[in-house]
């Protein structure tokens, strides 16, 4: 009898630990949808590369001290770049451009 109700409690810690890591997939799905769908508005609205629209999104990230999916999260609601602080590193960098300035077309601030 102790032998059945430890093996079936051994299946319920396994069954909840199967549960939680189902749920940080769901998770981590969901963030990297919403991260591709920023990345996608970036590219489109900027011609930019799939790389130069990560790393928009990343400095960003870095820049305002916000998590990436945060900042893909808020351009894939609103459709605009939160302003950022960080200064231009090269020429036809777009991080010193203001999210006002990008909705226009991409004319720099």
């Amino acid at each position: 009898m102790a032998s059945i109700e430890s093996e079936l409690e051994e299946s319920r810690r396994e069954l909840e630990a199967e549960r939680r890591t189902s749920a940080s997939l769901e998770v981590a799905l969901l963030s990297n949808r919403q991260v591709g769908m920023a990345m996608g508005i970036a590219m489109e609205r900027f011609k930019i590369s799939e790389d130069r629209a990560f790393d928009l999104l990343r400095r960003l990230s870095q820049g305002t001290n916000r998590k990436l999916v945060d900042i893909a999260r808020d351009m894939v609601t609103t459709g605009q770049l939160p302003v950022s602080p960080m200064p231009r590193r090269r020429s036809g960098d777009i991080a010193g451009m203001t999210s006002a300035s990008m909705s226009e077309g991409g004319t720099r601030a």
